[in-house]
């Protein structure tokens, strides 16, 4: 029964319904059984590809976190990442805040995985960046914790609103560090 969590319940309820031997009426359950957990196992829920994944982030209004496996790195450093992020218990607080998106580098990369990673630059696999769905990067890299990727998060979170404040301003000075930011590498490499 291992591996069928619903057939150990309906097994538990046979046996707590079932009649006595001694002619005793059934026993009835005092309350209902209590409804089994949802299954976190899965982790987080991919957007597959860098478009779909930009269209997903613009729809949610969110961050991106962008995760770039490569089919040649190590069983033990996806599962790593699979373990201390991706399905670590408190995987739908990073879910919650953005747009989790694959962009997965096969044998043969399709053409748009080859943009992205010219575009990008990434030389290294496994790839983790938080990015905004204008395909700008804001962290460029973390740590493979989930700390560490909420960290980015709200570090992104908030120079995003600095950014857009800043757009708004009018004097001389704003509008000259608005036009800085907005050609340095922190908000967009094209």
């Amino acid at each position: 029964m291992q591996g069928r969590p619903w057939s150990r319940v309906a097994l538990a309820l046979v046996l707590a319904l079932a009649t006595p031997g001694d002619g005793q009426h059934p026993n009835t359950p005092e309350a209902s059984p209590p409804v089994p957990a949802a299954d976190t196992s899965a982790g987080l829920q991919w957007t597959e590809g860098w478009e779909a994944g930009r269209a997903k982030a613009r729809e949610r209004k969110q961050l991106m976190l962008v995760y770039v496996p490569h089919h040649k790195q190590s069983e033990e450093l996806t599962r790593e990442f699979e373990e201390k992020i991706f399905r670590d218990p408190r995987h739908p607080e990073i879910a919650s805040r953005c747009a989790p998106v694959r962009v997965q580098v096969g044998s043969t990369p399709t053409p748009e995985v080859k943009e992205f990673l010219r575009r990008f630059e990434v030389q290294a696999f496994p790839g983790l960046f938080v990015m905004n769905a204008d395909g700008h990067f804001l962290v460029g890299s973390m740590r493979c914790s989930v700390d560490s990727v909420l960290r980015s998060l709200t570090w992104a979170e908030d120079s995003e609103k600095k950014f857009a404040l800043l757009s708004e301003k009018t004097d001389p000075v704003d509008r000259a560090e608005y036009r800085r930011q907005s050609s340095c590498a922190t908000h967009g490499r094209k």
